[in-house]
């Protein structure tokens, strides 16, 4: 049970770090300073 919620919860972070990247990225190239 702690092992799936742990796995779960690295799943979440990795994505949610994944859109951040992604997001960061899409700003940079559609907003050039």
């Amino acid at each position: 049970m702690f092992v799936s919620f742990v796995l779960l919860l690295s799943y979440f972070t990795c994505f949610f770090l994944l859109l951040f990247v992604c997001l960061i990225l899409f700003v940079l190239l559609f907003n050039p300073t």
